[in-house]
């Protein structure tokens, strides 16, 4: 799944925001205050930076993946960047680490960042604009996710050239892991490329075409399980039909289209299923060895 970058304002002028940086930022919080509130955390790590945005950005905040950047940002610049590793809402945590803010709220989305990967940056508002093709009037003043791989490839260059220098960082900083993460996003993206590239951008299944970042490149075999970035282990999928790939709703058996026997009726009438239901699937380098992994792994079949 391609990854995003979360772009997080946080003004260092201001007086709140720059407490809140020296509590939860620029110290770390450890595993056992933070389950004294919430109950589980997905990630193994004992200790984290974090992070909260208000109600009124949780739109935003929906978007985030686990393993996203974050890039925080003040007075035209974006000064931090770090990974994100897990995510989730709790009211009574966000008051017990920030309070409230003049109207009553308080930063109840939540996300953790791994602290041996957050490092100091130095990239300009005016280059992100550039990517984006934002207005140059454009000023940051709510939080934003984009899954961009130019953009991704304008933040990962400066980590990785701030990774080589000699300076002081926010927190303990093990150079090979940001190596290693910064590693991983090149990946992904040159597999992303690749994948849609390999299938004319288009769904492998209904051929929807790429517009609006509608298709997705979909690891037949998940990375968590030990699937490789690697072109023979994508496949070019729609995000209705990717979600329901990785449900193991539907597979891709025979070189046909299989559906689960677990589907439900709704699911399996609807024109995006039964329109393509034991069709022809014609497969661009994707491999049947990842196919049959999936297929006996996580298709219910």
């Amino acid at each position: 799944m391609e990854r995003g970058i979360f772009l997080q304002p946080a003004n260092i002028k201001n007086k709140m925001v720059r407490e809140h940086l020296e509590k939860t930022i620029f110290q770390t919080v450890e595993l056992a205050e933070i389950l004294r509130f919430q109950s589980k955390i997905k990630t193994g790590l004992e200790r984290f930076c974090i992070w909260g945005v208000i109600p009124g950005t949780k739109s935003k905040w929906n978007k985030i993946q686990m393993g996203d950047l974050v890039a925080f940002y003040s007075e035209k610049k974006f000064y931090l960047l770090g990974q994100i590793v897990d995510k989730f809402h709790n009211k009574t945590l966000a008051r017990h680490l920030w309070g409230e803010n003049e109207n009553g709220e308080t930063w109840e989305y939540i996300y953790l960042i791994d602290p041996d990967s957050l490092i100091q940056i130095e990239v300009d508002l005016e280059k992100v604009i550039d990517v984006l093709n934002y207005s140059p009037n454009f000023v940051l003043q709510s939080a934003l996710y984009h899954q961009n791989p130019e953009l991704m490839e304008l933040f990962t260059d400066k980590l990785l050239e701030e990774s080589d220098k000699s300076q002081d960082i926010i927190t303990t900083v093990q150079r090979e892991k940001i190596v290693a993460t910064i590693g991983k996003y090149r990946r992904n993206h040159s597999f992303s490329i690749k994948v849609k590239q390999n299938y004319d951008n288009k769904c492998a299944i209904c051929g929807i075409p790429n517009e609006g970042a509608i298709v997705d490149a979909a690891h037949v075999k998940p990375v968590k399980d030990g699937g490789p970035d690697i072109e023979e282990n994508g496949i070019a999928l729609c995000k209705v039909h990717h979600h329901l790939f990785d449900a193991g709703l539907i597979t891709i058996k025979d070189g046909k289209l299989a559906v689960s026997p677990t589907a439900s009726s709704d699911l399996r009438i609807h024109p995006l299923i039964s329109e393509f239901e034991s069709k022809n699937v014609v497969l661009k380098r994707t491999s049947e060895k990842f196919l049959k992994w999936h297929n006996e792994n996580i298709f219910k079949g």
